[in-house]
């Protein structure tokens, strides 16, 4: 049942969203969950009436039939990352009306990658951001930096302040806040014209939030999360923009005391099955980084070595492309993940 916002529906009257506002109903969804005597006592309708007014809304709501030429063409309105390598292997940058993550271990990159990315969008091509920041890594001070170093002939005090403009930045630090943010998404893609919304991260409210040793907390944990994925994947698919998250690694104890212990991408099954495209940051020597794509529709899983600088991240053209190795293709779960140490890095095996 769809998520569209009653705002966002046709030929119903405001003084009828706003009062089924005051009982709780904001989507299609909620309101065609509710019986008619419900919505007869909330809007004061006669059952001829609200028999109309279900059908308008039903209509409204129904996902409309796409030939293969329509996805094709949408699939190319993609945002590209500046990452040529990366942008060629997913035919022009983040898919249009998917998910695509990146994950990694802690300070490896993730938020630098996001910053560059929401100073390309908006900056290069002018377009604007929506940025959910759940941890407070968000620096304006670094995304002007980016940008300066990106656009040296263009970084007057006029294009910094139109660069920030575009850049909408939510702080959010709860689940439920977060959540009740990815409920206005609709509102805010409309009313700021947004190209690209950004999650960082997905992962880090969720894991301090719920207990997971409990049967109880691991389902209402995955409840959670696949709430936010069905909301992610319809302004996604609603709007044909991209959505960027970040993700965070944990590290998976086996009770077989013949099998190591291995360090896997955060949030478990249920969320990886959300996710479009995966790509996965590892620590490399200094400033340097292995981002691998290990899950997209679009490619084939291969290695690329960037590092950080300045300017953002920078592919490192001095490093040719790593194709994951006929074993690991055999099991697409399993690659090696560079766990950055204060004393030396150490490779562990990962499930992603």
């Amino acid at each position: 049942m769809s998520l569209k916002r009653l705002t966002r529906v046709k030929c119903v009257p405001q003084k009828d969203i706003e009062a089924l506002q005051q009982h709780g109903v904001y989507t299609s969804k909620d309101f065609l969950s509710k019986s008619p005597l419900e919505l007869m006592t909330v809007l004061g309708y006669s059952y001829s009436q609200l028999q109309a007014l279900i059908i308008t809304i039903s209509k409204a709501s129904a996902p409309h039939g796409q030939n293969a030429l329509s996805l094709y063409e949408g699939g190319k309105k993609c945002v590209p990352t500046s990452l040529h390598r990366l942008d060629s292997l997913l035919r022009g940058g983040l898919p249009s009306g998917m998910i695509t993550e990146i994950s990694g271990p802690p300070g490896c990159g993730k938020t630098q990658f996001c910053v560059t990315v929401a100073v390309v969008t908006a900056l290069s091509a002018g377009q604007n951001v929506a940025y959910i920041d759940t941890e407070g890594a968000f620096s304006a001070e670094r995304l002007v930096e980016i940008a300066k170093y990106r656009h040296p002939n263009s970084s007057s005090s006029e294009h910094l302040l139109a660069l920030a403009s575009r850049v909408h930045v939510f702080t959010e630090m709860t689940c439920d806040i977060l959540l009740e943010r990815l409920a206005q998404l609709e509102e805010i893609i409309v009313d700021k014209k947004i190209r690209l919304v950004i999650v960082d991260s997905i992962a880090s409210l969720v894991r301090k939030e719920f207990n997971t040793s409990s049967k109880k907390g691991v389902a209402d944990r995955a409840a959670l999360l696949n709430t936010q994925a069905a909301r992610l994947k319809y302004v996604a698919e609603s709007f044909k923009i991209p959505i960027l998250v970040t993700n965070q690694i944990t590290t998976k104890v086996s009770h077989d005391q013949e099998e190591d212990s291995i360090v896997t991408v955060a949030l478990g099954n249920s969320w990886s099955h959300a996710v479009n495209t995966r790509l996965l940051m590892q620590y490399r020597e200094g400033n340097m980084r292995t981002v691998t794509v290990s899950k997209s529709p679009l490619c084939d899983m291969i290695s690329f070595v960037v590092s950080i600088e300045n300017e953002g991240l920078i592919l490192d053209n001095d490093k040719t492309d790593k194709l994951v190795t006929d074993e690991e293709k055999k099991d697409p779960q399993r690659i090696s993940l560079a766990v950055h140490s204060t004393m030396n890095p150490h490779t562990l095996s990962s499930r992603v």
